[in-house]
């Protein structure tokens, strides 16, 4: 059996967060595995040591995380709606905190990924209701699309685009073993408006055995990027492509270029460069092993179903960091990540590049360390959201930049101790920013929306 034991700090939580990897007990020499714990994805870490809790493992059972692949079915129509109502504005200028009511955000709520569009803003994650997409027509109003276990199942949502019908949305259905076998199967769902949904059928030889982590308009029309294997495996990275969001192909397998020596992993893709550039990691043993032969990795290219891997250099190989999201902005294109760990040899986990071949990380600045979760063009120019973690000073950060280069933290945002901001969108004037609250005295873990308008981020 698996003694599994609730995470309760912002440092902790951090563990939860890193994209759902799940380890097996960990060699104390190295640094904590920043793992991905399938189903429900925030709340338990099974079997991980963290740098602020020790786990205790009991024989070799299973967490058996396992989901029904549907045939294509669809989900609708939004009844619950909620906000605050000591909040009923925003401010014309300056920050404010948003508090979410349950009755649309049930206990333990994690938005994953958000976009804008449609209604307004789409978000997709969990509860402990299970699996959701909530919609806002301001990021203060939400509404929840009810659950339908034929669409959502026990699958995690993790991003969501505009694209393809409307809106596509990517995340990922599996079950992990003690023994480092990782078995996963990648999850499409497709919407119109953002109120009804479909999920795409499952077909084993595009979906079966692999996670999608992020997707993107480009190449034939969308790409998506992951990877393959789990902790103590040998993982490789994956690219999907479609001409509409509902039919998907997987690309050939390359080992030159997606494959390599321990885990290879794609986080996140964007439009740049030759035409798409993907980021993640490489070399270490699972997606989110910090030890020493972890480092940062790029892929590159022109049409989303050809690829190159980028030749690692000094910029990329520095010990325990990966890059966890790019976007185009400051000389081009900005990657930002976590390279937190081991915590003296912590540095800003930020890298740019004029056309995605060629990557500089930009100077270390102990004011601009810790993980950055996302970054998005907005602002002065660049925001990046995330949290200084595992310190006496833990908690969520914003920063921002004008060039990409040199970054500033915001420290006007109400931010608490347990807080930590994950994602981030741009609606209208305003931009939105999506965390979680913890608490060492609770037994749960809410979610928080800020909301700032864009010219405030100026000053």
């Amino acid at each position: 059996m698996v003694l599994v034991v609730e995470a309760t700090t912002a440092a902790e939580e951090l563990e939860e967060i890193m994209y759902m990897r799940l380890s097996t007990e960990p060699n104390p020499a190295v640094a904590p595995l920043l793992p991905l714990v399938e189903q429900p994805r925030r709340r338990w870490l099974v079997a991980v040591a963290a740098a602020t809790a020790v786990l205790v493992v009991l024989g070799g059972a299973s967490l058996l995380l396992r989901a029904t692949e549907p045939s294509a079915t669809t989900a609708s129509v939004v009844t619950e709606t909620a906000t605050d109502p000591s909040v009923v504005s925003l401010s014309p200028s300056g920050w404010s905190r948003i508090p979410i009511d349950e009755s649309a955000f049930g206990a333990g709520a994690s938005l994953n990924g958000v976009v804008s569009g449609g209604p307004g803003l789409v978000a997709v994650g969990s509860d402990d209701l299970g699996h959701a997409v909530w919609t806002s027509p301001d990021g203060v109003t939400w509404s929840r699309v009810p659950h339908d276990t034929a669409v959502f199942g026990d699958a995690e949502m993790e991003r969501v685009i505009a694209g393809g019908p409307g809106f596509v949305a990517v995340g990922n259905n599996g079950h992990s073993l003690l023994d480092g076998s990782f078995n996963v199967n990648a999850v499409i769902w497709t919407s119109v408006d953002g109120y009804t949904w479909s999920r795409v059928p499952h077909d084993e030889s595009v979906f079966g055995g692999a996670f999608i982590e992020a997707v993107t308009v480009g190449g034939p029309g969308l790409v998506a990027v992951g990877g393959t294997g789990g902790y103590n495996t040998d993982g490789d990275a994956v690219v999907w492509t479609s001409v509409d969001g509902v039919t998907w192909s997987r690309v050939p397998h390359d080992e030159s270029v997606f494959g390599g020596v321990n885990g290879q992993f794609m986080s996140n893709v964007t439009v740049g460069g030759p035409g798409l550039v993907a980021v993640g990691s490489g070399g270490g043993i699972g997606p989110w092993d910090h030890s020493v032969d972890t480092h940062a990795a790029v892929w590159t290219s022109v049409d989303g179903t050809t690829w190159s891997r980028v030749p690692d250099d000094d910029a990329l190989l520095d010990i325990g960091a990966t890059m966890m999201t790019v976007a185009a902005g400051g000389p081009g294109l900005v990657a930002v990540g976590s390279d937190w760990w081991p915590p003296d040899r912590a540095k800003t986990p930020v890298w740019t590049s004029p056309d995605g071949i060629t990557w500089t990380r930009v100077p270390d600045d102990e004011a601009v360390r810790g993980v950055m979760f996302d970054v998005i063009a907005g602002g002065p120019g660049l925001v990046a959201v995330g949290c200084v973690c595992g310190t006496v000073g833990e908690g969520s950060v914003v920063w921002t930049s004008v060039d990409g280069i040199t970054w500033t933290p915001d420290d006007r945002a109400d931010r608490r101790p347990g807080d930590i901001m994950r994602t981030a969108s741009i609606q209208g004037p305003y931009l939105v920013i999506f965390g979680t609250h913890g608490s060492n005295t609770e037994d749960r873990e809410d979610e928080v929306v800020w909301v700032v308008m864009l010219e405030e981020l100026n000053g």
